[in-house]
């Protein structure tokens, strides 16, 4: 029992040095807003100052100006004006420092959550494919959403509140113990009792809430994960399979978020009744102190006051600290994910357009030309002529779990060469690697014999252009999105590109043709019509190398003959490397690539792989395996 009480205490240690670090990190944020946020400590001085001392002037209020009409003798008004002036003009400075801290820091918190915001979103553009593999979008959205939203009101409110909270108790607490010790020491028992009720509620609420951002994000996660597959849903029949499990993870959060509301709203009712019970207790005190001529009714009355006003800050700190405590926590995921490390990148070799004159020599322009060259760290130009070479290559998703196994192959310049072979076998893994879309575990890629390594990955994917199987297309016009790789393209080279990728003859069938807005991923294009605008986005970009991957899987045969007739086109007189799920739309490639279980298995061109009768022949004919 004792070791596991040790254990506790270590991990909650453990957890506060965490959350110490979390803060520091935070106000590194701040630093920029220092002058500000002087002037905001400032004010929340003054506001504390000005407020305990209006209050201490009730004394001569009650000394001078009551207490005498219940001798029926006459009361000093000059002190009554004179204090009511006084206790006027310190609460209107309270309320005006007050006023101007809140605009300044409601200034302070948004600039600091514009620059989290935009960290976040600029760190994450720089993230792996790999991460987007173990995380969900859900998830990575309520990072955004929820932990952002947690954050930002402890920015606004939570900070704020606690430093005005702990000003104006020091301040209340250096004035009542110069004014009288021994109700001070009441009024300070009574205050600290309090106090610790409300950090023991606090802590448990804490805890909840941790559990319910966490149930929150799975909610997001498997919602998210449900919609995007809703067409599988309805055709499998697993609505009912679906909102049971929705409903299970949303009852855990409704017991958390229950929970929480319990101890929140339980937390202040209880201190209530605890503040109400120190009030008659200090009344107690101070009119047996009076009756005895240890004080006078003036200093009872303040004192009363003086009660209630420590105890609004010790109830909003409490509250605001909780809040802290569970902002801090999503600041923790926040600087987790600021924290995730982004794509190594080393190479310092870059792509270039150039000129070539008569004799071969070639110079770097700084337009457009549709010539490159690599621009080695020497500054010397060598072509780029598109040749790949893949030298004993390992690779796989998972750690232990092989996808690629000591592949080695050529593509020579201007060469198309495919690649076919079961799912699973490591097709587009290939061109995934390519444009580093992940890093190979051993061996060597080379690009016209430079290691991919050491080319920029920019540069890299700029001499690649990469036509996916799941095409994307953004929030835009027609237009937009085909110059979407290339922004400099003017509208003759964007009609040019659809033209060459025969997707020109829907695209003047729409309302405003090339100023057609497309949204939520082109959702009123059919599969076909999108895939088209992502081959006429590889064509405006003129790379020397060009990745197909399964481009024509979603196009009905009519159309794949018209595009196959735009693909001639766009390859002429570039390396090309296709994965293909129609073999018969590869016939005419320079070299088949047959994978199997992540290996070559065979090599050839479609004539020689059919005559040997091997698995190319099987996967074509659709023999048994």
């Amino acid at each position: 029992m004792k070791k596991n009480n040790d254990a506790a205490s270590v991990n909650q240690q453990t957890t506060k040095i965490e959350l110490m670090k979390i803060f520091g990190r935070l106000l590194s944020y701040m630093v920029s807003w220092r002058i500000r946020l002087v002037i905001v400590m400032m004010c929340m001085i003054v506001g504390s100052v000005c407020s305990a001392r209006a209050v201490y002037y009730m004394k001569p209020l009650i000394n001078d100006c009551i207490v005498p009409l219940i001798g029926q003798k006459a009361p000093d008004y000059g002190v009554f004006y004179r204090t009511l002036t006084l206790m006027a003009l310190l609460y209107l400075v309270s309320v005006l420092a007050s006023l101007l801290q809140g605009v300044i820091m409601t200034d302070v918190s948004n600039g600091v959550l514009c620059q989290v915001r935009s960290d976040m979103f600029r760190t994450m553009e720089h993230f792996p494919l790999a991460y987007f593999d173990r995380h969900s979008r859900g998830q990575i959205m309520s990072y955004y959403s929820n932990d952002v939203d947690a954050l930002s009101n402890m920015l606004r409110q939570g900070i704020p509140r606690i430093v005005e909270g702990i000003t104006g108790i020091l301040t209340i607490l250096i004035t009542i113990f110069t004014v009288n010790l021994q109700m001070a020491l009441v009024v300070a028992l009574c205050v600290a009792i309090n106090a610790l009720v409300l950090a023991r509620l606090s802590g448990n609420k804490s805890k909840l809430f941790a559990g319910q951002q966490q149930c929150m994000q799975e909610l997001n996660a498997y919602g998210e994960e449900m919609i995007s597959g809703r067409a599988e849903v309805k055709a499998f029949s697993r609505e009912e399979t679906v909102s049971s499990r929705f409903s299970e993870i949303s009852g855990r959060l409704f017991g958390f978020v229950n929970r929480t509301d319990f101890f929140a709203n339980s937390m202040f009712d209880f201190t209530s009744g605890l503040n109400n019970l120190g009030f008659a207790a200090v009344a107690f005190v101070g009119c047996v102190m009076a009756l005895h001529g240890l004080t006078d009714p003036g200093t009872v009355g303040i004192f009363l006051q003086y009660y209630k006003k420590l105890n609004t800050p010790v109830t909003r700190i409490a509250k605001q600290v909780s809040n802290a405590f569970e902002a801090l926590a999503g600041a923790g995921r926040i600087f987790d994910f600021l924290d995730t490390p982004q794509e190594v990148d080393e190479g310092q070799v870059t792509l270039v357009s150039c000129t070539q004159d008569d004799e071969g020599k070639l110079t770097e322009c700084g337009t457009r030309t549709g010539t490159y060259a690599w621009k080695l760290p020497s500054g010397q130009l060598q072509p780029c002529r598109g040749a790949l070479v893949f030298s004993d290559v390992d690779f796989g998703y998972v750690e232990d779990v092989p996808v690629l196994k000591k592949l080695s192959f050529d593509v020579l310049p201007r060469q198309t060469v495919a690649f076919v072979g079961t799912t699973g076998a490591g097709k587009s893994t290939i061109l995934n690697l390519l444009s580093r879309f992940y890093e190979i575990s051993s061996g060597s890629i080379t690009f016209d014999g430079i290691d991919i390594r050491n080319i920029r990955k920019e540069s890299l994917r700029r001499a690649a252009g990469v036509v996916l199987q799941d095409t994307h297309l953004f929030t835009g016009t027609v237009a937009e999105n085909i110059r979407y790789g290339y922004p400099e393209a003017d509208m003759e080279e964007v009609k040019a590109a659809a033209g060459v990728a025969r997707a020109d003859y829907f695209i003047h069938l729409m309302k405003d043709g090339y100023d057609t807005k497309l949204t939520r991923d082109g959702a009123s294009l059919s599969q076909g019509q999108r895939q088209l605008l992502a081959i006429s986005r590889a064509a405006v970009g003129k790379y020397p190398v060009l990745v197909l991957d399964e481009a024509t899987s979603s196009i009905d045969s009519r159309m794949e003959l018209l595009v196959s007739q735009g693909l001639n086109d766009l390859t002429r007189d570039r390396t090309v490397l296709v994965v293909a799920h129609r073999l018969s739309t590869i016939q005419a490639a320079d070299r088949i690539i047959v994978l199997d279980k992540g290996c070559i298995a065979e090599a050839g061109d479609h004539k020689t792989l059919i005559e040997k009768k091997g698995l190319y022949y099987k996967l074509y004919t659709g023999a048994a395996m």
